[in-house]
């Protein structure tokens, strides 16, 4: 329990450290003379964008886990059908937020390398928005990896990992 509170406080500190960077330099234009010339520039918003997101995701799922009661183990093959169903859906909104995240990268990926000024004139929102990228890159990383094990499984191994995956998640709930 301890873990979640102190790993809650520091990814909620995190976004609010980058909410407060970019609203520091939320005044300062760039890439005024590109294509793109809007103010504020896509990179403000994009960070915003994602320390906002993050912020609330993490609050929620700091609330849910610390107010949600435990559940008693399934009695009957009815409740455990259900519990299935459950997992599948949370697996499937965590899904959702991953390949959500993974084109947010690529559209901020794209504003960054055809940013012309913002390196110079809003070095903050620039290094913020590297960041967010370094992150990025990470999760896309371990993405292709696990995808292309799972593919490797089931084409090589005659899926022996994802019984491994199943028995090892059961033996958790």
């Amino acid at each position: 329990m301890l873990a979640l509170f102190v790993n809650t406080a520091f990814l909620l500190w995190s976004f609010l450290c980058l909410l407060l960077e970019v609203h520091a330099s939320w005044t300062l234009e760039c890439d005024a003379s590109s294509d793109f010339a809007v103010y504020p520039s896509p990179l403000h918003v994009l960070v915003v964008l994602f320390a906002l997101v993050g912020f609330v995701t993490v609050l929620a799922v700091f609330i849910y886990d610390v107010f949600a009661p435990p559940s008693p183990p399934p009695r009957s093959e009815h409740e455990a059908a259900w519990w299935r169903g459950c997992r599948q859906t949370r697996v499937g909104a965590y899904g959702l937020l991953l390949v959500c995240f993974l084109l947010f990268g690529c559209v901020l990926l794209w504003f960054v390398v055809h940013s012309t000024s913002c390196a110079a004139l809003a070095p903050s929102v620039y290094r913020a928005a590297c960041l967010v990228l370094v992150v990025w890159f990470g999760m896309l990383i371990v993405a292709v990896a696990v995808a292309a094990l799972f593919c490797v499984d089931c084409c090589c191994c005659s899926a022996r990992l994802r019984i491994t995956i199943d028995v090892l998640e059961e033996g958790r709930a």
